[in-house]
């Protein structure tokens, strides 16, 4: 008899040492600002929200648009393929606020 794979719900764990690639600067000064914006107390309220499929910082949505305003303003002006660039290289980020 075959048994049944169950995907696991449970967030997946960033690696504690993932650090963004160092020769990307915006995403590096987005992380600052949204670490600086973040309540990692709020996090595991945030991951549960989300039935625990996403690992957060703790920044909610309004004090995240604030933190991300430079960022995106800076990826809008460097054109399209640099956007993509930067929303390929955020999505490699374990934390959920990257994804927005």
């Amino acid at each position: 008899m075959q048994s049944e794979v169950v995907p696991s719900t449970a967030p997946v764990s960033p690696v504690a040492d993932h650090q963004p690639d160092r020769s990307d600067e915006a995403v590096v000064a987005l992380r600052r600002s949204l670490e600086a914006a973040a309540v990692p107390q709020r996090a595991p309220e945030m991951s549960r929200y989300m039935k625990d499929r996403f690992v957060f910082l703790g920044v909610r949505s309004p004090q995240r648009r604030v933190a991300q305003r430079e960022f995106v303003a800076g990826a809008a002006a460097a054109g399209t393929a640099e956007s993509l660039r930067l929303a390929a290289a955020l999505w490699e980020e374990p934390e959920r606020e990257f994804q927005y």
